[in-house]
């Protein structure tokens, strides 16, 4: 009795006092009128965390799914004849918000969507990881703080997976960010894209909300934001404070995405339609009682 009793118990124990988000379940309880775009599947060890060409992963499917929830939320955001202006932040560093907004770069790509991606974290950008460029490269930073430089200065196109992408990075690391993000070059650039470029969609990677005040500058100019969770490593108390975020109007149109969640917890124990996941058993004996 002792030998099933002990384990048993410490197992009990150990989830009870588990502090952080396993599952949606767990983000739903708090942002409970927030849309949860989709489940982001945990990236194995060894394999890729960018998609490929005619991706067939788990992690391919995901982003298919976060492209088509976008689409749908943004029908009723974009202005007609305007690029759909999607910020995409997180709580604290770490929790993945530069890997989900440049996959969803690819992914909306895919389908056959001009893209401009801005890296707008100027503190600790990591942009420019994905994009193979020089981290100090003119960028955001610098249209920021000299009037006389323009769009097309600052703008780079790459080629991923047969897709010609436009992309700003953060550029230089300026003492004052706040300031400048504040000094309202950005608003005068995101109105001169619409005005003068054809994008469908123009994604900016933005900095944690906790850490530094710069994404809550400048989030009203968002038609959409993109709140990254990450699954077993953002602490539950957290929520409440992106709820708080939410409720006191400071981000635009928050939408969830739930990143590096293991298969098995995906989607109230499905796995993207591939049949029930087993529970363990001792969370069988707990969901009949």
């Amino acid at each position: 009795m002792l030998g099933f009793i002990i384990p048993f118990g410490i197992i009990y124990v150990s989830d009870l006092f588990d502090t952080k988000v396993n599952d949606r379940k767990d983000v739903e309880n708090v942002l409970k009128n927030t849309p949860l775009l989709v489940e982001v599947a945990r990236v194995k060890k060894g394999t890729s965390d960018v998609l490929k060409i005619n991706d067939r992963s788990v992690l391919g499917e995901s982003f298919r799914i976060l492209r088509t929830n976008l689409n749908y939320l943004g029908k009723s955001k974009k202005k007609e004849g305007k690029a759909l202006r999607v910020f995409i932040t997180s709580t604290v560093k770490g929790e993945g918000k530069t890997f989900v907004s440049f996959n969803t770069v690819l992914a909306l790509a895919d389908s056959s969507k001009k893209i401009l991606v801005i890296g707008a974290d100027v503190r600790n950008p990591q942009l420019h990881r994905y994009l193979k460029n020089d981290k100090n490269a003119r960028g955001l930073s610098d249209y920021l703080y000299d009037n006389t430089l323009e769009f097309e200065e600052i703008v780079n196109t790459v080629n991923f997976n047969n897709h010609n992408i436009d992309y700003v990075t953060s550029g230089r690391i300026p003492p004052n960010p706040s300031e400048l993000l504040m000094n309202g070059r950005l608003e005068e650039l995101l109105d001169y894209l619409d005005d003068n470029h054809d994008y469908d969609y123009i994604i900016v990677d933005t900095a944690p909300t906790m850490l530094v005040t710069d994404t809550l500058i400048i989030c009203e100019s968002a038609d959409v934001t993109i709140y990254v969770v990450r699954a077993d490593y953002t602490d539950k108390n957290l929520l409440t404070y992106a709820s708080q975020l939410k409720q006191e109007g400071k981000i635009n149109n928050m939408a969830i995405v739930l990143n590096d969640v293991k298969e098995g917890r995906i989607g109230y124990g499905y796995s993207y339609g591939y049949g029930e996941t087993k529970k363990k058993w001792y969370q069988t004996i707990f969901s009949k009682s």
